[in-house]
């Protein structure tokens, strides 16, 4: 189901202009627009919407025709986004209609493809500017500080909608052999399907002594909002990949992005993962299987920026993370794994050193 759902999404992108997008929010959500600028995205079509009235900015987000159909999902995301700020975590949070709604619906008719509905909502913007790539190590811990405060928030949300079968949950790692005929390269597809197996050998037999837990599922360097100095973490965006599913999937994806194109990979691995288990400390068997989760996030990245480019070669989007994600995970098939696990969890201990001298 999670693949066919995948495959769909990319036949399923909402096909809307600029000039519809300003035209629907002022009728739906009566703002006075001065502009509109479309974002980046990868299923969905995100607009920054900036307001006449005081130059208020927000985020419109389109829905892809699968998301629009699970209603329950969208409102997930409102409650987490919610939950997360009341526990003082800055993050978007939803606009509602003039008729009171936070969803509200944009219904086209197509040729060839019939009538179209796809789900909207607006969003409070979060002004700052997105991380990106960085090398200074005082940010990198403070995002890892930042994935452990958003996992220990998370831990007592329950919502049903998030039990979900999502390809990108790390646990459907080995659904990813659907897609593999996408990548062409062979050293690329040797480094994807060797972690794929690894994946089934090593992580499944312990699926049932992994903790479960709402997770944000996607927090990367284009989803991390920073002051403009890029002195300090402000908050983190995009909760379109929230699912019930093992805790530590959160910092093991978040550490993916954060080796790629560094010089110093593991050093970069240790200053992020310094910060999150300040907060939220992982146990023997997580930290034992990160880098083959990290490893399977790289794959996944690898293989669906491969399958959805060629769906859709005009969305350079795809290709963002594409090629800095081959060669981390190029690296990490170079180093045995145990290395990794010694060195994280002597970082995870002297964390805990501290602690106790305090």
């Amino acid at each position: 189901m999670a693949d066919a759902e995948e495959q769909r999404r990319k036949v399923q992108k909402p096909n809307v202009s600029i000039e519809e997008v300003r035209s629907f929010v002022e009728e739906r959500f009566g703002l006075s627009v001065n502009e509109v600028e479309e974002l980046n995205s990868y299923d969905d079509r995100n607009f920054l919407i900036v307001s006449r009235d005081g130059g208020e900015k927000y985020t419109c987000k389109v829905h892809n025709g699968v998301d629009s159909e699970n209603v329950e999902f969208l409102y997930a995301q409102n409650r987490m986004m919610r939950h997360l700020l009341s526990m003082g975590t800055s993050c978007p949070q939803p606009m509602c209609t003039v008729a009171g709604e936070e969803l509200t619906w944009l219904k086209q008719v197509i040729p060839e493809k019939g009538r179209k509905v796809h789900a909207v909502r607006l969003l409070t913007y979060i002004e700052g500017k997105v991380l990106g790539n960085t090398n200074e190590f005082h940010l990198l811990e403070e995002v890892g500080k930042l994935v452990g405060t958003v996992d220990r928030a998370l831990q007592d949300f329950v919502d049903n909608a998030l039990d979900r079968d999502f390809l990108w949950d790390l646990k459907n790692t080995d659904k990813l052999r659907s897609f593999l005929g996408a990548v062409h390269e062979e050293w690329k597809h040797a480094i994807a399907a060797s972690a794929i197996e690894n994946f089934e050998r090593k992580v499944k037999p312990h699926h049932n002594n992994l903790r479960c837990s709402p997770i944000h599922n996607d927090i990367n360097d284009q989803n991390i909002i920073v002051d403009a100095k890029h002195e300090k973490v402000l908050g983190v965006v995009d909760f379109g990949d929230i699912v019930n599913t093992w805790l530590v999937n959160d910092i093991a994806i978040c550490l993916c992005y954060f080796m790629m194109e560094k010089h110093d990979p593991l050093q970069a691995l240790c200053a992020v993962f310094r910060g999150y288990c300040k907060v939220t400390p992982l146990l023997d068997i997580e930290l034992y299987l990160l880098p083959s989760l990290i490893r399977c996030r790289l794959a996944c990245t690898g293989i669906m920026s491969a399958y959805s480019y060629q769906k859709d070669p005009t969305n350079k989007y795809l290709l963002l993370t594409a090629e800095p994600g081959w060669k981390a995970l190029h690296y990490m098939s170079q180093i045995q794994d145990a290395e990794i696990t010694d060195l994280l969890a002597e970082v995870q201990n002297s964390m805990e050193e501290n602690r106790g001298g305090d």
